[in-house]
């Protein structure tokens, strides 16, 4: 089981990134956040979010990710793969690998990574979302799996 204070650190310093991915400042946020969306976080706050030594409840979550224009969900997937914690029977795919291969038979996926998480780099597919990706891309289901990790090795 992960340790509450290794997932909050993890869940901030992936905020962190992703605000200053953007060259977004601590004030910079807390200002657009007390502007647009009323929300009382000041950047001390912010920042010992991000060292994780705070929680932070969903709503801040949420409105922290809409300040930086990013999905909640991805920020989450991107924290699970970094503690190594996603479903044991999930198929690991590099998102931006998968954008980027030259394999003709997983270019019906190319355009639904771009679209699904355009952000993410890699989504855990749980093993029922595989027989639908494969008719579309006209495989078995094993044959897609193994054509995704192939692409994905580090995952």
């Amino acid at each position: 089981m992960i340790e509450e204070r290794r997932f909050r650190q993890a869940l901030g310093a992936e905020l962190q990134r992703r605000r200053e991915d953007q060259a977004l400042t601590r004030p910079g946020m807390t200002k657009w956040l007390s502007g647009q969306v009323h929300a009382d976080l000041s950047h001390r706050t912010l920042e010992s979010v991000e060292r994780g030594d705070r929680e932070i409840s969903v709503y801040r979550l949420w409105i922290m990710c809409r300040a930086l224009a990013i999905d909640p969900g991805d920020v989450l997937a991107d924290v699970i793969t970094t503690l190594g914690i996603a479903p044991p029977d999930a198929v690991p795919v590099d998102l931006r690998a998968l954008r980027a291969t030259r394999d003709r038979a997983l270019a019906p996926l190319q355009a639904w990574a771009a679209c699904a998480a355009p952000r993410a780099r890699v989504l855990h597919l749980p093993p029922d979302a595989l027989p639908p990706l494969a008719v579309v891309c006209g495989l078995s289901a094993d044959a897609l799996a193994h054509l995704l990790k192939q692409i994905s090795p580090g995952e």
